[in-house]
This record gives C-alpha cells, structure tokens and sequence, in this order.
C-alpha cells in the first residue's frame, strides 16, 4: 500500500484583514485582495509560479480576478458562487454541471456550529452529513463584454 504523505511546506502569501462592521467604511473594495495575492505570489515565486493551483473560495468568484488568472496563464480552482452563462450551452454553470455525469462521491461529517444553550441544544448549525460529488466538465464563461 502506498500512502500519499500531505504536509504544508510554506506560505507564500498572507495578509490580515477584517471586515469593518458598516462596508462603507472599507478603504477599498474587498474583492481585491484576491488579485493581491495573486500579485504578491507571481513576485516571489517567478517562474515557479506556473505550477502553482491557486484554490479560493467562493469571495474569487468575481470577473477581474478570473481574467487576472487568464491573463498570467495561471491555475486556479475557484468555488462558484454565480450562475454564469456559458458559450455553446443554453444552461447555465450550475445546471450545466447538473447534467453531467458522476465520476465519484464520498461522504464527509460536518460538526456542530456554533454554541449550545444551557439545556444543551446547539443555537446555530446541526453536525450532518454531507455527500460531495465529482463532475467534471471544460466551459468557457460568457463574460459581460459577451
């Protein structure tokens, strides 16, 4: 049996931020830290960069920041948070991956979130089960220029 020894062996890139109370009162548009990093990354790393996955959240799911990917020829793995039209399809990113056809599931636990009362019942999220499927498909998202 071959077992696959995963371990973090650096950061490239940090930086601390927090989300004021009233957005009005950002300095600047949240959005941006994600092509910051970027940024910072393609300086330290150089060349290196091309074997880099960027992975984000649903936060990089922005326009900018996917074309700023593009644009440097870099790999990125962003979590969708639009529904986004695609070339050559008449359904949308969502659906579109509805329909493909399933190459893998598991199943993972997710604890309780949050605190419990003094009864003991949990005030926010429930611990559950969740079913995580894999899809694959290659689409190229309309853009508003589109």
């Amino acid at each position: 049996m071959q077992l696959a020894l995963k371990i973090t062996i650096g950061l490239i890139h940090k930086d601390w931020w927090c989300r004021p109370n009233n957005p009005e009162e950002a300095d600047e548009k949240e959005s941006g830290k994600w092509a910051d990093a970027s940024h910072f990354c393609r300086q330290r790393l150089g060349d290196t960069m091309s074997r880099v996955i960027s992975v984000c959240d649903r936060e990089a799911d922005i326009q900018s920041y996917l074309q700023d990917k593009q644009a440097h020829n870099e790999r990125f793995v962003v979590r969708a948070k639009h529904n986004r039209k695609i070339i050559g399809s008449e359904l949308p990113l969502f659906q579109h991956f509805e329909s493909q056809p399933e190459l893998g599931a598991y199943t993972v636990d997710i604890p309780q979130k949050g605190m419990k009362d003094s009864k003991g019942k949990a005030i926010n999220r429930v611990a559950r089960k969740a079913k995580l499927t894999v899809k694959v498909a290659t689409v190229t998202l309309k853009t508003q220029d589109k």
